[in-house]
Formats: structure tokens, C-alpha cells, sequence
């Protein structure tokens, strides 16, 4: 299934947008990859300003193809400035669970797709412990990854989806294990629930302790943070679904103690407040993935 969003600001006078598309597994895979993120702005009529990608924190382990163009990343937070001044990052990047938002730019078009997989998924298929990585950005991603997808500028970025989830197919199913069966998930709130689930009922050791341990190990983050990401998500959903509700009513569905904490931790992920977000989620360009990302809901 493809997701896309083309540019939200005037079509009439900017006739050729910035394309991005967010495709979504196969039942098969869904225990095992979030989606891919796809940027497209070749023949796109865009600022230097336009070419600024705004992300949010995420708890995925990300592999990433630059297939034409170059992009750039600041080390760490929002700074689009620090973005522009840093070096071209490698055609294909691996990056680790984010605990903040971070900032890209492309110097000029760009095609290029992000693959997101659960942590844990991340552990099966390479044996390397997301908390390595997390906060970081590497060129060192494992061959039996990068082997499965064929980059090629001349193909969709559809196509090229489809031929790595049947190449990831087999190895995944290998790493699950036989007669496991494939429960679909769409959230990431499905996805921690079933984590936290799998630590109490996997190894040695029931305490609280020991269950943080493969917590951490499997995803790189502690039991707080993995709900911290499933109320944003749960949120991002609420505010997408229910446009006219009031702050301090959504802070509470979305299980935040009133509408002041729910603003840091908007803050925290976005590095926005609610209404800073909102305003530019709705006019910048910059920031396509917020948009993309709540189409799913």
C-alpha cells in the first residue's frame, strides 16, 4: 500500500511539487518493518529553503539510499544552518532510534528511501543491539541488508519496495522461526505493547530489572521511553482524527496528566511547541514527513 502527499503549498503558482510517498509492508513483514519514506524531488521547482527535512524522534532502526542527489545532516537537533555546513552523508546510511527531532538538506533534487525497521526485528535479522546506535548516523551497514534493494533512478520507488520485501522475505521468516505466525501492526503503539509483552514472557528473570534488560537490549530504549513514542503516536492520531478538539481534552485521551506535559513532550520530540508544529506542519514544505506520516490515520 503507497501513501503520497504532494506539496501542500499552491500547485497553481509551484507546478511541479516535491513528491514523497510512504509505503507500507506486506502482512508478512509488518513485525518486522514500519514502512519505507520516500522523497522525490527531482524536476521540483524548490527553495533552498523547501529542500530542509524536518524529522521527529523515532524509536526505528533506519537504513537509508541515497539514490540520486546528496543529502546532508546536522549532528544533532533542528539546526537547518548546521544542516546546510555539514558534509554529504554516504549514499547508504544506517541510523539508530532517534530520542530527538532531527534536521536534513538536500543541496538540490533528490530521490531517495528510508526503510523503517522495528528494533527488535533489527536484532533478529543482523544480531547488532540498536542501543549501539542510537542518536547516531553510520556508513557501516550490514551487506545482507543493503544486498536486498537495488537502487536504481530509472524504477518507482513502488517497484524497487516490492523487490526488497521479497528478498527480506525469506531471511525474515528464517529469524522468526518456524510456525510463527505474521500479526499485522500499523502502530507503533502495537509494536512496543508486543515488546514489552515478549520481555516479560522471554529468558531468565521476571523482575523489574531484568525485563529493562532485554527491553534495552532488543530496542535500545528503556519501558519509559518506548511509551513516550506511543503517546506522541497516539496524539499525532487524535489531533489528525480530531481537528476541532480541545488541547487540554486531547492531552488527557492521549494519556498525558494535562495539556503542559503534553507540550513538552511534543517539545521533546519535535522541537516545536503544539502550536509552532501546527502552524508549520500546515504552510512549510520542510515539513512533508509530519504530514505523510499522519495520512495513516
Amino acid at each position: 500500500m503507497t501513501i503520497e502527499r504532494l506539496r501542500h503549498l499552491n500547485t497553481e503558482t509551484d507546478p511541479l511539487p516535491g513528491r514523497a510517498a510512504l509505503l507500507l509492508p506486506d502482512i508478512a513483514l509488518s513485525e518486522c518493518l514500519f514502512g519505507a519514506i520516500v522523497r522525490d524531488t527531482r524536476g521540483a521547482s524548490l527553495t533552498d529553503r523547501e529542500r530542509t527535512n524536518y524529522f521527529p524522534a523515532s524509536p526505528l532502526v533506519t537504513v537509508t539510499w541515497v539514490i540520486e542527489g546528496e543529502t546532508r545532516m546536522a549532528d544533532e537537533g533542528c539546526d537547518a544552518t548546521h544542516a546546510r555546513q555539514a558534509k554529504a552523508l554516504p549514499p547508504v546510511t544506517l541510523a539508530g532510534p532517534r530520542t530527538g527531532p532531527f534536521v536534513s538538506w538536500n543541496p538540490g533534487p533528490v530521490f531517495a528511501i528510508s526503510i523503517g525497521f522495528y528494533p527488535d526485528a533489527w536484532v533478529r535479522l543482523t544480531g547488532t543491539e540498536p542501543e549501539s546506535i542510537v542518536d547516531r548516523t553510520v556508513a557501516d551497514v550490514p551487506s545482507a541488508i543493503t544486498g536486498l534493494l537495488h537502487p536504481d533512478g530509472s524504477m518507482t520507488a513502488a517497484h524497487m519496495w516490492d523487490g526488497f520485501q521479497s528478498a527480506l522475505l525469506p531471511h525474515w521468516s528464517e529469524a522468526r522461526g518456524e510456525g510463527a505466525q505474521s500479526r499485522y501492526r500499523s502502530r507503533l503503539s502495537d509494536w512496543s505493547r508486543a515488546l514489552v509483552v515478549r520481555s516479560l514472557m522471554s529468558g531468565p528473570g521476571r523482575t523489574v530489572r531484568a525485563v529493562q534488560r532485554r527491553l534495552k537490549r532488543w530496542s535500545g530504549q528503556s519501558r519509559r521511553a518506548l511509551d513516550f513514542f506511543s503517546r506522541i503516536e497516539r496524539m499525532h492520531e487524535l489531533a489528525v482524527r480530531q481537528d476541532e478538539t480541545n488541547p487540554a481534552d486531547l492531552a488527557l485521551e492521549a494519556g498525558y496528566s494535562d495539556q503542559s506535559h503534553m507540550g513538552r513532550m511534543v517539545r521533546k520530540a519535535t522541537g516545536f511547541s503544539p502550536v509552532q508544529l501546527n502552524e508549520l506542519v500546515k504552510r512549510d514544505e520542510a515539513f512533508w514527513c509530519y504530514r505523510l506520516l499522519g495520512e495513516r490515520f
